[in-house]
């Protein structure tokens, strides 16, 4: 859901973590959460660059509680615009990323991702569904990328009333938190904060 402002703010992660380990391979990358294509198109542009590379893109394109009053025929044609030049790669899946995901767990052969990058609903609930969704689908050795791990996170202020925070089942953190824990003997983990904190592990079994 990144807008093109905030995903420049990852792209050092990105740049520096990521990039060495996939780039020039025939990947296959999974986004939940595409919203403008700013962080797509940078994929297309800087990791999916071998002929055979894909981007699949999960999003609603439809006004939700963290982007109220936006104008989605926009975003969702900045969106087609943005993957243009890279149409051949791109799979575009439009709706909520449960119905999506569990659309693809239910192939008869499961799409495999080498890269999932995490960044649709950023509530707690929405986030470890994407997170134990996307799971059978990431290749052993693949990386999970979630963004915005600690984004309007200030769990002493929201109990005060700064509402300007949120609450904490309103945040990517705790699902973070409760999946990496969970599944700490399946991953390797690191985390890097270049923009509101950006959470990755590779799979290291299954």
């Amino acid at each position: 859901m990144e807008t093109m402002t905030a995903w420049n703010r990852n792209i050092p992660f990105f740049e520096h973590e990521i990039k060495p380990l996939i780039r020039g391979q025939d990947i296959k990358i999974l986004e939940v959460g595409s919203y403008q294509g700013a962080s797509t198109r940078w994929m297309l542009d800087n990791l999916a660059t071998h002929p055979q590379s894909e981007v699949w893109c999960i999003d609603v394109w439809e006004e939700t509680p963290q982007h109220e009053g936006a104008d989605f025929q926009q975003v969702e044609a900045l969106f087609d615009q943005q993957v243009a030049p890279h149409q051949s790669k791109v799979k575009k899946l439009k709706g909520d990323s449960w119905s999506q995901l569990i659309s693809l767990n239910n192939r008869p052969v499961l799409p495999e991702f080498d890269l999932i990058y995490i960044d649709g609903d950023h509530s707690a609930q929405g986030v470890i569904q994407d997170l134990i969704l996307s799971w059978p689908l990431l290749l052993e050795g693949g990386i999970v990328v979630c963004d915005d791990y600690v984004w309007k996170e200030n769990l002493e202020a929201w109990r005060l009333g700064f509402r300007d925070y949120g609450s904490p089942l309103e945040t990517p953190k705790m699902a973070i938190d409760a999946f990496t824990l969970i599944y700490s003997n399946r991953i390797r983990h690191w985390m890097s904060y270049y923009q509101y904190g950006t959470v990755a592990f590779m799979k290291i079994s299954a």
